[in-house]
């Protein structure tokens, strides 16, 4: 019960670690939460030599679940924008809230999202420009708005239904699915002749800032479920391997 205890602890300590790193400092900060599997594993398996292997191979591999699901940070406030054109940047800043901005939809631009190889289509994802009322296509983008649809029918906290439902709320956009929203940024203010920063932020419409939030802590929590499962059936082969060889003359 002990082992099965501390190796559940472990998991969410992975995963949560795994969300600060990829939410609130970097992307790469991951690759110190995936080797930190090794010293876990270690002192959780200690005494059950058959243990160690499958239990550092878990706790690393579950730090990937974060990095994959991480959309948005699941705490932090909602700053308002005001006319000035100025975005208070900040990791623990989760969102932001206007009726004084606009989504420029006439400079979007939409392209698939695949994964996996061979290469799948699972996928759409809209980009625009969100702008000031003051803003003129002369002015530089540092701002740009996501959505995205799903294939599989799922809906997401920020699908592209949402530009047209009036919600002045806006969460930012965190984790690896960050950069590729960067680059999609930049691909559409060259094709529209805009001047987009190199680094923009990127955010995503949302109805509500702690719905999208919740939907986020419910991916961590599928990633939790998943790891701890798999825990318990490496335990419960671990338990009968031994009652096996115990009967063996």
């Amino acid at each position: 019960m002990r082992t099965l205890t501390l190796g559940y602890a472990a998991i969410a300590l992975q995963i949560a670690f795994g969300a600060i790193a990829v939410c609130y400092i970097h992307p790469v900060a991951l690759m110190a939460v995936f080797l930190s599997g090794v010293p876990l594993g270690l002192f959780v398996a200690r005494g059950r030599p058959g243990l160690i292997f499958p239990a550092i191979g878990l706790f690393s591999v579950v730090t990937l679940w974060p990095g994959l699901k991480s959309e948005i940070p699941v705490t932090g406030t909602v700053e308002p924008l005001d006319q000035t054109g100025k975005i208070p940047g900040s990791h623990w800043i989760a969102g932001h809230v206007t009726s004084e901005w606009k989504i420029a939809t006439e400079y979007s631009h939409e392209e698939t999202m695949r994964a996996g190889r061979p290469s799948r289509v699972y996928g759409r994802r809209r980009i625009a420009p969100l702008v000031s009322r003051t803003w003129s296509p002369q002015n530089p983008v540092e701002t740009w708005v996501v959505a995205e649809t799903l294939d599989s029918g799922s809906r997401l906290p920020w699908h592209p239904d949402i530009w047209n439902s009036g919600s002045g709320v806006f969460v930012r956009r965190t984790g690896f699915s960050l950069s590729g929203s960067q680059l999609l940024a930049d691909r559409a203010s060259k094709l529209h002749g805009l001047n987009s920063s190199s680094e923009p932020l990127i955010l995503m419409q949302v109805i509500s800032a702690d719905a999208a939030q919740n939907y986020q802590l419910q991916q961590f929590a599928t990633g939790f479920f998943v790891a701890s499962s798999a825990w318990s059936l490496i335990l419960l082969c671990s338990f009968l391997l031994s009652k096996i060889l115990r009967r063996r003359p």
